[in-house]
Protein backbone atom coordinates (compact mmCIF):
# COMPACT_ATOMS: atom_id res chain seq x y z
CA UNK A 1 0.00 0.00 0.00
CA UNK A 2 1.31 3.51 -0.88
CA UNK A 3 2.10 6.19 1.18
CA UNK A 4 -0.33 8.78 1.71
CA UNK A 5 0.22 12.16 2.31
CA UNK A 6 -2.14 15.06 3.29
CA UNK A 7 -1.88 18.10 1.92
CA UNK A 8 -2.40 21.71 3.12
CA UNK A 9 -2.27 22.20 -1.11
CA UNK A 10 0.27 24.73 -1.25
CA UNK A 11 2.84 21.61 -0.90
CA UNK A 12 2.93 21.46 2.91
CA UNK A 13 1.94 18.48 5.15
CA UNK A 14 -1.00 18.84 7.48
CA UNK A 15 0.43 18.82 10.96
CA UNK A 16 -2.56 16.75 11.85
CA UNK A 17 -1.18 13.89 10.14
CA UNK A 18 2.46 14.30 12.06
CA UNK A 19 3.50 11.86 15.14
CA UNK A 20 4.83 13.92 18.30
CA UNK A 21 7.97 15.52 17.33
CA UNK A 22 9.54 14.12 21.16
CA UNK A 23 8.47 10.54 20.67
CA UNK A 24 9.34 10.50 16.76
CA UNK A 25 12.66 12.25 18.38
CA UNK A 26 13.02 9.49 21.48
CA UNK A 27 12.53 6.83 19.22
CA UNK A 28 15.28 7.40 16.62
CA UNK A 29 17.66 7.60 19.06
CA UNK A 30 17.24 4.91 20.77
CA UNK A 31 16.41 2.72 17.21
CA UNK A 32 19.90 3.08 15.63
CA UNK A 33 22.82 4.80 16.09
CA UNK A 34 23.29 5.28 12.64
CA UNK A 35 20.00 6.98 12.15
CA UNK A 36 19.59 10.67 12.55
CA UNK A 37 18.19 13.95 11.20
CA UNK A 38 20.04 16.44 8.82
CA UNK A 39 20.43 19.87 9.75
CA UNK A 40 19.16 21.59 6.12
CA UNK A 41 16.55 23.67 4.55
CA UNK A 42 14.19 20.65 4.80
CA UNK A 43 14.13 18.24 7.79
CA UNK A 44 15.76 14.59 6.58
CA UNK A 45 16.01 11.38 8.57
CA UNK A 46 19.53 10.12 7.41
CA UNK A 47 20.88 6.28 8.03
CA UNK A 48 24.39 6.62 7.35
CA UNK A 49 26.12 3.70 6.39
CA UNK A 50 28.48 4.14 3.42
CA UNK A 51 28.88 2.08 0.42
CA UNK A 52 25.72 0.58 0.14
CA UNK A 53 23.73 0.32 -3.30
CA UNK A 54 19.78 0.36 -3.46
CA UNK A 55 18.81 -3.13 -2.42
CA UNK A 56 21.24 -2.98 0.48
CA UNK A 57 20.12 -0.07 1.63
CA UNK A 58 16.63 -0.76 1.71
CA UNK A 59 17.58 -4.07 3.24
CA UNK A 60 19.13 -1.98 6.22
CA UNK A 61 16.50 0.58 6.24
CA UNK A 62 13.55 -1.62 7.14
CA UNK A 63 14.33 -3.15 10.07
CA UNK A 64 15.84 0.37 11.40
CA UNK A 65 12.22 1.71 10.70
CA UNK A 66 10.38 -0.96 12.13
CA UNK A 67 12.34 -0.19 15.04
CA UNK A 68 11.35 3.37 15.10
CA UNK A 69 7.93 2.07 14.74
CA UNK A 70 7.89 0.03 17.65
CA UNK A 71 9.66 2.37 19.92
CA UNK A 72 6.88 4.85 18.58
CA UNK A 73 4.17 2.37 19.59
CA UNK A 74 5.76 1.94 22.70
CA UNK A 75 6.02 5.35 23.47
CA UNK A 76 2.42 6.33 22.86
CA UNK A 77 1.13 4.10 25.12
CA UNK A 78 4.03 6.21 28.35
CA UNK A 79 2.67 8.85 29.69
CA UNK A 80 4.04 12.09 28.69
Amino acid sequence: MPARFESLGDDRIDTRFLPDPGRLFDAVSRADERLRFSAGRTAELVLAERGLDAPAALKLAIPVMTRVHDLMQENASAPV
